[in-house]
């Protein structure tokens, strides 16, 4: 019955896992941090070599390229803050300091939403690039927004 700005007041009932649902997340976000990781390496060796090497440089991929290592670099925050989250949880250690991070996710969720739709001009043909980005945006931004404000 409530609304958004009742987020504050005392949560419905303390968040508990499972073992398997610790070890399957721990596991998960390790194996998301660093495959995200490894992305990272390869698009920013990638640009680097169009740049510093190559005779012919395609501006093109190499803003994509450029796209892609914004989103793998928000993807690679995220993917640490949950990795070590329930690799904590998992110890029985306190999850409090990966817990409160909502300033370094809030990062990655921007550096997500900017190389995705990076990726989204790049990738789409000239004649929808700009229709097809704001709306990918706005619908991503907007509909999580809406639930939010409707629950």
């Amino acid at each position: 019955m409530g609304g958004w700005w009742e987020w504050q007041q005392e949560p419905p009932s303390k968040l508990m896992y499972s073992q398997w649902d610790i070890l399957v997340r721990e596991l998960g976000g390790g194996v998301w941090f660093w495959t995200s990781m490894w992305l990272l390496i390869a698009f920013l060796t990638y640009i680097f070599r169009q740049l510093k090497v190559e005779k012919r440089v395609d501006f093109t991929l190499v803003w994509a390229a450029t796209a892609l290592a914004i989103y793998f670099t928000g993807s690679t925050v995220r993917g640490f803050l949950t990795w070590m989250q329930f690799f904590y949880a998992g110890n029985l250690w306190d999850t409090a300091p990966w817990v409160a991070t909502w300033p370094w996710f809030g990062m990655s969720v921007l550096l997500n939403i900017t190389g995705a739709a990076l990726c989204i001009w790049m990738l789409s043909s000239w004649r929808w690039r700009l229709v097809f980005t704001i709306c990918a945006v706005s619908a991503s931004v907007l509909l999580p927004a809406g639930l939010r404000l409707l629950a």
